[in-house]
């Protein structure tokens, strides 16, 4: 049991590394204006890293806010324990990404709106 004074630290994956994943500001920022800061900023938290379709963006976010960045979400989950995972892909890559994390095992997943791009798909 966790004492009062002692949070639980849960392991964060950003799924996007674009603008609000991550590079709309900086570890050292006074606004929190990224999903990677607003999850490093808090102590129950621990950013893992940053899967992207493009690889340069995703070293870029990592290198930026001292993670790693991931080849796949896959990737992510065989080379680190993960327990959220943050979607913030543009929104035709919800589905996607989505249906990908429903088989793994997380404690959240935060998802940007819309969760998906029709009806069809939220069924």
């Amino acid at each position: 049991m966790l004492s009062e004074n002692r949070l639980a630290q849960y392991s964060v994956l950003i799924v996007g590394a674009g603008k609000i994943g991550a590079l709309y500001d900086t570890p050292g920022s006074e606004a929190v204006l990224t999903h990677a800061h607003a999850f490093s900023s808090h102590p129950g938290f621990l950013l893992r890293g940053f899967v992207d379709c493009d690889r340069q963006q995703s070293e870029r976010a990592a290198l930026l806010w001292g993670t790693e960045a991931f080849d796949s979400v896959t990737d992510a989950f065989a080379r680190s324990e993960i327990d959220v995972v943050v979607v913030a892909t543009p929104d035709e890559a919800h589905y996607r990404v989505l249906k990908e994390l429903a088989y793994l095992p997380l404690k959240l997943v935060f998802a940007e709106k819309p969760l998906t791009k029709s009806h069809t798909e939220a069924q």
